[in-house]
């Protein structure tokens, strides 16, 4: 049994004992005001919109969104979902998208519910097309102490303040029914995703419910309104977007966990997947996933047995291989591995590259090396200094990826030059 499968059946006894409420070091602080988290969230083309969202235990008579370019103010009216989870009060998901807006411009905006509203807030937009950009990428933010991410994306964001949006690989919380989690996250994540934005990716942990057995991440879909898929049945389970000069996929890897509630994820992101590859234009094609397409020390259902490629690997390297995927970013494994380029599920000079990273938050776990695949690993032996995240350095010609300990100190750097 390895800690991550002892750490979930621990959380299952505690929830059979009746106190999952407890599971969470850190309450949530009590909050004085009906608007609560506000946070702009990533749209298909960041330079020219943003959705703004924001939750409340109220359902007041007007919610909107203004938006100020100096003298001239916009209001959006807002939409809203009810969402009543485990351990927590109900709270009302307010969503709206700003739109028409121009590119490398700075304006600001508050939110308004009848009498009550936020202070003006940042919101600059990139410069569009292929400007170049800089974006940072975390992984396994889950925590027990949210004071630990917390200083971390303070720390991190403070180190990189002109990043044009920040992304976390999945497992953003421990349990993603249970409503304490999902309080103390946006609390913390809030007063960095009012003014930067977020772009999230669902992992396993937000697919256990309160009884630490699978259920539909219901928690995230309310979070977080990322941009349409076109899915009747798995809407804002995956998604992609713009930045700069590169294309995001964020894909969805709970095959599973979810297929025994919602069947058919993998097959209907596969078709999507290659008709989404296929319409873009852009320079650089970057996939955002939480499960990596290496098993390691995990046993895997659909190969019978843990290292060599995962079932998520099985599932998508061959259509990264043929859409020519440049870049695949992971997390789930709680360390950093820099793979290379791996094509036809050997380690190559070309295809896609592959990186997995993290953690974010205060889950630590041992992960033994791949010496067919691993190119750079980082050091396992310091308990105090295991956290790492991503920058991204994006132009139309090169893209880089420097991996940095909380610390700032540099663990690896990838550069990669654009041949087509």
């Amino acid at each position: 049994m390895n800690r991550r499968y002892f750490l979930r059946l621990c959380g299952k006894t505690l929830a059979a004992l009746g106190f999952a409420h407890l599971l969470p070091v850190q309450a949530a602080a009590a909050s004085g005001t009906a608007i609560r988290t506000p946070r702009q969230i990533i749209t298909k083309d960041i330079a020219r919109s943003r959705t703004i969202l924001w939750d409340a235990p109220e359902l007041p008579a007007t919610a909107r969104v203004e938006l100020r370019r100096g003298d001239a103010v916009r209001s959006f009216d807002a939409a809203y979902e009810w969402l009543d989870l485990p351990g927590g009060e109900g709270l009302y998901h307010y969503h709206t998208t700003v739109g028409d807006l121009t590119p490398h411009t700075s304006y600001a905006y508050r939110i308004r519910m009848d009498m009550e509203q936020t202070d003006w807030l940042p919101l600059t937009t990139e410069a569009g097309d292929d400007a170049p950009f800089s974006a940072l990428i975390y992984a396994d933010s889950q925590c027990s102490d949210f004071s630990i991410l917390q200083n971390f994306l303070d720390v991190t964001m403070q180190r990189h303040p002109s990043a044009a949006f920040f992304a976390i690989d999945g497992d953003l919380v421990d349990n993603g029914e249970l409503a304490s989690y999902w309080t103390n996250f946006l609390d913390v994540l809030s007063p960095y995703a009012s003014r930067t934005p977020f772009a999230p990716v669902m992992g396993n942990h937000e697919c256990y419910g309160a009884d630490w057995n699978n259920t539909l991440p219901k928690g995230y879909c309310s979070a977080f309104a990322v941009p349409e898929n076109g899915s009747t049945r798995f809407p804002r389970y995956y998604y992609s977007f713009d930045c700069g000069a590169a294309h995001f996929i964020v894909l969805n890897t709970q095959f599973q966990e979810l297929d025994g509630l919602r069947p058919g994820l993998h097959a209907e992101q596969l078709v999507w997947l290659k008709a989404d590859c296929r319409a873009s234009q852009k320079t650089w094609k970057i996939v955002l996933m939480h499960k990596d397409v290496l098993a390691y020390d995990e046993w895997q259902p659909g190969t019978g047995h843990d290292g060599g490629i995962s079932d998520v690997g099985n599932a998508f390297m061959a259509a990264f291989d043929a859409l020519g995927i440049d870049l695949v970013l992971t997390g789930h494994m709680h360390t950093y591995r820099n793979r290379g380029h791996i094509f036809a599920k050997k380690p190559a000079n070309h295809g896609p590259f592959y990186i997995m990273s993290g953690p974010a938050g205060d889950q630590r776990y041992h992960v033994p090396p791949d010496t067919m695949y691993d190119r750079h690993a980082m050091r396992q032996d310091n308990a105090s200094d295991f956290r790492n995240y991503l920058v991204l350095d994006v132009d139309s010609r090169k893209l880089a990826v420097t991996c940095r300990q909380e610390n700032g100190t540099i663990i690896d750097r990838v550069n990669l030059e654009q041949s087509r």
